[in-house]
């Protein structure tokens, strides 16, 4: 079971992701930003998280670390990226 403290602590971080990735569409849409370029974004994103190392940690757990935290990454870009490619069809539909 979970604890009041938990549980206000994962939704405090779900908030912050949810604001995260509304920040990062409204950026890449004013950048002008492609969907192909966003994706190109989160696999150069993830590719640089693996390469980060963790200075005091064990090479073995600082790989497990650089992995998690990659992931983590991606799945954040990856919601922005669907994000942006969701607007640009909108727009997109709407010329039509």
């Amino acid at each position: 079971m979970t604890s009041k403290a938990e549980l206000d602590l994962e939704l405090r971080l779900m908030a912050i992701e949810y604001v995260l990735v509304q920040i990062g569409k409204i950026a890449l849409i004013n950048a002008g930003i492609t969907p192909e370029q966003a994706k190109q974004m989160r696999e150069n994103g993830r590719e640089a998280m693996l390469k980060e190392t963790f200075p005091g940690l064990d090479a073995a757990m600082g790989d497990h670390v650089g992995a998690e935290l990659a992931d983590r990454v991606e799945v954040l870009l990856n919601r922005i990226e669907i994000l942006v490619r969701e607007t640009y069809r909108k727009a997109s539909e709407r010329e039509s």
